[in-house]
C-alpha cells in the first residue's frame, strides 16, 4: 500500500507518520510538504527504506494531482483547513485515490460533504475530520447513542492548554472558529449563532489532572457531521475551552474587537492580518514562558449523550482523563482510519 502524507512536516502528522512507518502494509510512505528542510528531518529520524519525500504546494492542483496518482491513500494535514477549503479533497477525489483527513472547521466539513456524491462515483473512500474533536467525539457520540432508545442532545466538549498553542495551524483555526456566527444543532436543524459568548458558556468536569474548565461555543463540525449519523438527535452542540481560564478571557476579547477578522489592514505603510499579528506576538511570549518546560499539556475532550432507555431518561458521559500531547491525541485516530 502506498500512503502519501500532505504536510507531513506538520508536528501533527507525526504520530500518524511514525505508526504507518512500521505498518507492515505500507509498503511505501511518502512525506511531503513545502518544508523540505522539516520532511526531511522527519525522514532521517524514522531512518526506513519505505519513505521517502516530496515538495509539494497543495494549492497547486496539477502537481499535488500527479504527486499522488497512483497512491492507495492520502492523508491531508495541511491546515488550517479554512485557508484551502476543500480544493485539496477534489483533486484527490479526481485522482480516485482514497483520502483521510482531520479537518476541524464547521464551514469546510458543510461543504466536503457536498462531495459525498463525487466521491462514490469515483469509487472513493473519504473519511473527514478523523482526529479527536471532531474524530473520536463522533465515535463516542454514536457508542452512546446507540446503547439508547431515543437520543436527545449530545454535547461535546474539549480542553485545551495553552503549552500546546505554539503550532501556527492550531491557533489561525481558533481565531477562525469564533470570528462571525458558527455552526451549532438545534431543535432538529443546524442554526447560526455568534461563537464564545460567555451567556453561552458551560462548566465541564474533565476529573482528574483537570477539574472544571468554563467551555464556549466554537464553530467546529460536530454540529454540523453528527446529526447526518444520528437520525432523530434534537440538539448537537461543541464547546472549546482553555487552561488556564485567562486564556479564554483573550480569546473572547480577540472575537469582540475584531483581532479575528482576517480583513487586511495597512499600518504604517505595511498590510499585514490581525491574526497573524496576535499569533506572532502569543507565539513570543509562550515561548519565553515556557522555555525549557518539560511538563505535558493538557488536551482532554468530553461527550455526554442523553435520551432515553426502557422508557427512563439515561445520560451516558465519556471523558478523556489526563495531561496528554495533543498531536499524539488527534493524529492517533487518523492512522487507525489509514490502517
Amino acid at each position: 500500500m502506498k500512503v502519501v502524507i500532505l504536510g507531513a512536516g506538520a508536528g501533527m502528522a507525526l504520530p500518524t507518520i511514525k505508526i504507518l512507518a512500521e505498518y507492515e502494509k505500507v509498503s511505501s510512505l511518502v512525506l511531503a510538504d513545502l518544508n523540505m528542510d522539516a520532511v526531511n528531518k522527519v525522514a532521517k529520524n524514522l531512518n526506513s527504506k519505505k519513505v521517502e519525500t516530496a515538495s509539494v504546494d497543495v494549492s497547486n492542483t496539477v502537481t499535488l494531482r500527479k504527486l499522488v496518482e497512483g497512491s492507495d491513500l492520502v492523508m491531508n494535514f495541511v491546515g488550517p483547513y479554512y485557508k484551502f477549503g476543500t480544493s485539496i479533497l477534489e483533486t484527490i477525489i479526481d485522482a480516485k485515490v482514497n483520502y483521510v483527513d482531520i479537518c476541524d472547521e464547521g464551514d469546510v466539513t458543510a461543504e466536503a460533504l457536498k462531495l459525498d456524491d463525487k466521491a462514490k462515483e469515483k469509487g472513493v473512500k473519504a473519511i473527514i475530520g478523523l482526529g479527536m474533536s471532531p474524530g473520536m467525539t463522533n465515535v463516542l457520540a454514536r457508542f452512546g447513542s446507540d446503547a439508547l432508545d431515543e437520543t436527545d442532545e449530545i454535547h461535546t466538549h474539549w480542553v485545551l492548554d495553552e503549552k500546546d498553542l505554539g503550532a501556527g495551524a492550531v491557533t489561525l483555526h481558533l481565531f477562525h472558529s469564533i470570528d462571525g456566527e458558527k455552526p451549532t444543532f438545534s431543535d432538529g436543524k443546524v442554526q447560526y449563532i455568534k461563537g464564545f459568548q460567555e451567556e453561552d458558556h458551560l462548566t465541564a468536569d474533565f476529573g482528574e489532572n483537570i477539574g472544571k474548565v468554563n467551555v464556549y461555543h466554537l464553530g467546529h463540525p460536530e454540529p454540523i457531521s453528527i446529526p447526518r449519523n444520528i437520525p432523530g438527535v434534537k440538539k448537537v452542540a461543541n464547546r472549546g475551552g482553555f487552561t488556564p481560564e485567562s486564556l479564554s478571557t483573550f480569546f473572547r476579547i480577540m472575537g469582540e474587537y475584531g483581532f479575528v477578522n482576517e480583513e487586511p489592514l495597512v499600518v504604517r505603510g505595511t498590510e499585514l492580518k490581525a491574526p497573524e499579528f496576535a499569533l506572532a506576538v502569543l507565539n513570543r511570549n509562550l515561548e519565553e514562558k515556557y522555555s525549557g518546560v518539560n511538563e505535558e499539556p493538557v488536551f482532554s475532550i468530553q461527550v455526554i449523550v442523553t435520551g432515553k432507555k426502557d422508557g427512563k431518561d439515561v445520560q451516558y458521559t465519556f471523558t478523556k482523563i489526563g495531561q496528554d500531547d495533543m498531536a499524539v491525541l488527534t493524529s492517533t485516530p487518523a492512522a487507525a482510519g489509514a490502517i
